[in-house]
């Protein structure tokens, strides 16, 4: 049989690991992926939880409304997806009771500093698990969104205080911002 004619295996998330640590320069850093679901493809270098499956793909800016309001409980994906020529983002989506999370972003594209994206993004990336490690435990529910720059941030704390803005995820990174951060260090909201 000639190899052309073969139908090619799906990628797998071993598979994001190569491709995110060739593209960015620096392996993806652990704790991203849960470890207790199984990860199926959904195109490109995008996987997601077997919820995420059956929800429906929140892809592009016009979606993020409907996943803030619809996305199903369990709903998890992550990995690289694009369209166009411009249009290229890292995504992590993430639902459970405590939070909404949709992440885009922005990598690749034909016109885009891949070098400055990757620094971005990786950066987003190690500062993202110890940020929802804390907020999980000093929140009652958190929304996270970034979407190609466009952010809004909004947390509950546990004492019912919420602090609202519109403040990207590579910002947040950059200044490695903390739950504490965002309540004054000592659960009152900050005033600058």
């Amino acid at each position: 049989m000639n190899s052309r004619n073969r139908a090619t295996s799906p990628p797998t998330t071993a598979d994001l690991l190569a491709s995110y640590a060739e593209r960015i320069g620096q392996p993806m850093p652990h704790g991203l992926i849960p470890t207790d679901l199984e990860m199926q493809w959904m195109g490109q270098l995008l996987f997601g939880s077997g919820v995420a499956l059956e929800d429906r793909p929140y892809r592009v800016q016009p979606d993020v409304d409907d996943f803030l309001l619809e996305a199903i409980e369990g709903h998890f994906a992550i990995g690289f997806w694009g369209h166009g020529i411009q249009s290229h983002a890292f995504y992590i989506q993430r639902v459970e009771p405590w939070c909404r999370i949709y992440l885009r972003i922005p990598y690749g594209g034909i016109y885009s500093d891949h070098q400055a994206q990757a620094i971005d993004l990786h950066r987003v990336l190690l500062w993202l698990p110890e940020f929802l490690r804390e907020a999980r435990s000093k929140c009652r529910h958190l929304k996270l969104v970034d979407s190609m720059g466009d952010g809004q941030l909004r947390v509950e704390s546990d004492d019912g205080e919420v602090f609202e803005c519109h403040y990207n995820a590579i910002k947040m990174a950059s200044k490695l911002n903390r739950m504490s951060d965002l309540f004054g260090g000592n659960g009152t909201a900050p005033t600058h």
